[in-house]
């Protein structure tokens, strides 16, 4: 097995971008776990060694196949066990001997299924760490890693193609959760740097793969699915060192959460209010929708930044139901609509009759009917205005909707302050979504969204400024 220079088991940096991969339960069959994952590893153009396991099989995928790791010409970096629980121990220990990295162990049915798993569990950590091997999971989907594509999962989320790498950083203890909300984020234009689902945290856990995203260069924002932790302290320190935008949701919040997260993935799930504190304190966003979370990273990542915490929006769109729709459910999520400047006010005047001077602004009280050119000038008020922190346009079915949504990217780039479009009117609004992803923006389909997306922004510059105002010195990092 390769080592650092300290003599320590191989980093996170390398398991989550390995050069080589030795997949056991490897097959032809794309139902099957092992089948998927050597089909993944190839559609997304994994650039190093992969050494399909099986003794039944000569070649794999047009791979030369091996009986067993040990018998493999090289020792793998890691090692994806995609078996069935009896045989994982015997696979633990053939792994070990041939002096493999890691292993990333999609099998569950251990800690969290009783005594007996737990049991199991156990003695496959032992032999690991005997060896000095590391372990992902068991019971996890593995890492997705589009900046090296390095796809080492057997999810269904990796049918789709061309994972485009960007700056998403995700750690999930749910496997298939994870799958999912990269699914959902890539149908929003929002790109990933490295994902990582750890399941059972035998070994290596979430707050590792949180200490790795914290330092990796490629990810601008972390998004973390948190049942449970094994090192609060640390987790703490992580975040308040992490110069980034951290967004949480936290799984066991009520009794019967708690009892099915301990039943998913054998966590504690903890207090929330007291997990709830420390990460305000630390600088860090709690959330409630884990789809929302991705949205929130893609946000920070793809929009300006808020300038402040505490500013104003200003809804505007040629639908009044939809802005005053939109302003109503602001105060509930702590939120308000901007005190618009006397300079603004003065910008509106030249479209609107002084009696429809306010916010939110219904464009269809203009003296003429909506304009391309009188909204787009009161949005670059906005974006001038000091009170304002970020524009909202939820847009409904109109004429012409792709065109009037060409109006919003440049915007964007020459405002300075995020614009948060919403394309309410379902598939007929295709197009204009089209729009948006081809600029390299977000867009929102629902109200709520939008709504989630932005108390996130809010509480992540309030973070953001107390962080900024105390920056701690960082952890010793480990494995």
């Amino acid at each position: 097995m390769e080592e650092t220079e300290a003599g320590r088991p191989l980093p996170v940096a390398r398991i989550v971008a390995p050069r080589s991969v030795a997949v056991v339960g490897a097959s032809d069959d794309v139902g099957k776990f092992g089948g998927r994952v050597i089909h993944y590893l190839q559609k997304h153009g994994f650039p190093g060694t992969i050494l399909p396991i099986n003794p039944n099989r000569a070649t794999i995928r047009g791979l030369p196949a091996f009986p067993r790791v040990s018998a493999a010409p090289v020792a793998a970096d890691v090692a994806i066990l995609a078996v069935p629980v009896a045989h994982l121990e015997a696979q633990i220990a053939d792994c070990a001997k041939a002096g493999v990295g890691a292993c990333i162990v999609i099998t569950g049915k251990l800690a969290e299924a009783g005594p007996e798993g737990a049991a199991l569990q156990d003695r496959v950590l032992a032999t690991a760490r005997a060896a000095g091997m590391r372990l992902v999971g068991p019971n996890c989907l593995g890492i997705f890693n589009p900046v090296d594509r390095a796809m080492l999962s057997s999810s269904l989320a990796l049918e789709e193609e061309d994972y485009a790498p960007g700056g998403i950083g995700m750690v999930s203890q749910s496997g298939a959760l994870m799958g999912t909300l990269l699914s959902f984020g890539r149908y929003h234009g929002a790109r990933f740097s490295r994902c990582i689902s750890v399941g059972n945290q035998a070994d290596l856990g979430l707050e590792d793969f949180l200490d790795y995203l914290v330092q990796d260069e490629a990810t601008q924002a972390i998004g973390l699915y948190v049942e449970g932790l094994r090192d609060p302290a640390r987790f703490r320190e992580l975040l308040r060192a992490a110069r980034k935008p951290v967004f949480i949701v936290k799984a066991g919040r009520s009794e019967a959460g708690a009892q099915a997260a301990r039943s998913h993935t054998a966590s504690l799930a903890g207090a929330f209010p007291s997990f709830e504190a420390v990460c305000r304190e630390a600088g860090a966003v709690v959330m409630e929708d884990p789809q929302a979370m991705v949205l929130a990273c893609d946000a920070a990542i793809r929009l300006p930044r808020l300038p402040a915490a505490g500013l104003g929006l200003a809804p505007i769109a040629s639908s009044g139901g939809s802005t005053v729709t939109f302003a109503d459910m602001l105060p509930s999520a702590g939120l308000r609509v901007a005190q618009i400047s006397a300079a603004t006010r003065a910008v509106l005047g030249r479209w609107m009759p002084e009696t429809h001077i306010a916010l939110p602004v219904d464009t269809g009280s203009f003296n003429e009917g909506t304009s391309g050119d009188g909204l787009s000038d009161c949005i670059r008020a906005f974006m001038a205005d000091p009170d304002v922190g970020a524009v909202v346009v939820p847009m409904t079915t109109q004429p012409d909707m792709a065109g009037r949504t060409r109006l919003f990217p440049p915007l964007v780039q020459s405002g300075g302050k995020p614009l948060l479009y919403l394309m309410t009117a379902g598939a007929v609004g295709d197009a204009s979504r089209a729009v948006m992803r081809a600029a390299d923006l977000p867009f929102y389909d629902r109200m709520a969204d939008a709504v989630a997306v932005l108390r996130a922004l809010e509480a992540e510059a309030a973070g953001r400024e107390r962080r900024d105002a105390a920056a701690p010195a960082r952890p010793a990092r480990s494995g």
